[in-house]
């Protein structure tokens, strides 16, 4: 096996790990096969026979080894078991169904098992993604009024918060990659230094649990649902970082109406005075983010550098 697959667990310790995953002595892997889609941990989508002889499709999300977690921001299998345990099932909302999931006890090797939608398609690859991405816009924003209306707050356990020192860390990782690949952005430290003045916007407030990738690429529609998916870089935080990373690239009419969508269904009496600035702030913290793990040239995220100086210029960062 190569890539994917040969991350992938040998199939005796496969049926061993659903086993316990699903409380069923007696499932049986019938059929497995790779994810084709890239991922940061290997999947697989396996059909399996349970002790009452149903047939069910698996999707089976594996982590092997121990994980940086990417500086705080992407925090494992186990923990997003956890959030669909203890978070998204709760709330009762589309996301698919969790069926269940095991850890060696570690942390360090952990499987996530949840159904899989047969015919699903990424909300970017509908006939119609404009009303698709709509609908993802005001999905995220009912979960947010959701979870605050209902005091949804994770547990203890999954209550990890962005708070001044996860942006500061972020922003300067941005810098010194920067520094390291020149040529000098001459503008890029007054926005990273307005950015750094100005979390508050980011930290205080109103802070609700969110993806933290809120992609198209991580939602799914299927018979018409929205169903987000990968929630394992689930926190605490303000809530416009996930409508920012829905929008990100897309043509600005798009973007006008998905914002003009979330902050419906998000504030019904009508959205808070600094919310524009919030997304703004947002948005900065994806660019920095994204510009402190690329690993690609330069010239493949120019677009990012650009938008820096827009909303920098926008928010009063630059002289």
């Amino acid at each position: 096996m190569t890539g994917t697959a040969a991350q992938l667990p040998d199939l005796r310790t496969l049926n061993h790990r659903l086993r316990v995953a699903l409380g069923d002595a007696e499932a049986l892997v019938l059929d497995r096969r790779p994810n084709a889609y890239v991922a940061t941990f290997p999947a697989e989508i396996v059909t399996c026979r349970l002790a009452d002889k149903q047939v069910v499709r698996l999707f089976c999300k594996h982590e092997s080894g121990a994980s940086d977690g990417s500086h705080g921001h992407r925090l494992g299998v186990a923990y997003e078991a956890e959030v669909y345990r203890q978070l998204l099932a709760r709330a009762g909302v589309s996301t698919p169904r969790f069926y269940g999931a095991w850890t060696d006890g570690t942390g360090n090797h952990a499987l996530l098992v949840i159904e899989y939608l047969d015919d699903a398609l990424r909300v970017n690859e509908t006939r119609d993604w404009r009303l698709s991405l709509l609908r993802t816009a005001v999905w995220i924003a009912e979960f947010q009024l959701l979870v605050t209306q209902r005091r949804l707050e994770p547990p203890r356990s999954l209550a990890r918060r962005h708070g001044h020192d996860y942006y500061l860390g972020w922003s300067q990782r941005a810098a010194d990659s920067v520094a390291r690949a020149g040529p000098h952005d001459a503008q890029l430290e007054p926005i990273k230094e307005g950015f750094e003045r100005s979390l508050d916007l980011l930290t205080e407030g109103e802070l609700v649990p969110i993806h933290g990738e809120f992609y198209p690429r991580n939602v799914l529609v299927h018979e018409g649902d929205i169903r987000p998916i990968d929630w394992e870089s689930t926190a605490l935080a303000a809530g416009e970082i996930d409508l920012a990373s829905l929008v990100e690239r897309w043509q600005p009419d798009v973007v006008e109406a998905c914002c003009a969508a979330y902050a419906h269904a998000r504030w019904p009496a009508g959205p808070p005075s600094d919310s524009q600035s919030r997304l703004d702030m947002a948005r900065l913290y994806l660019h920095f983010r994204w510009i402190a793990v690329r690993s690609t040239p330069r010239d493949s995220i120019q677009w990012r550098f650009e938008e820096l100086r827009t909303i920098g210029a926008r928010l009063g960062f630059l002289p």
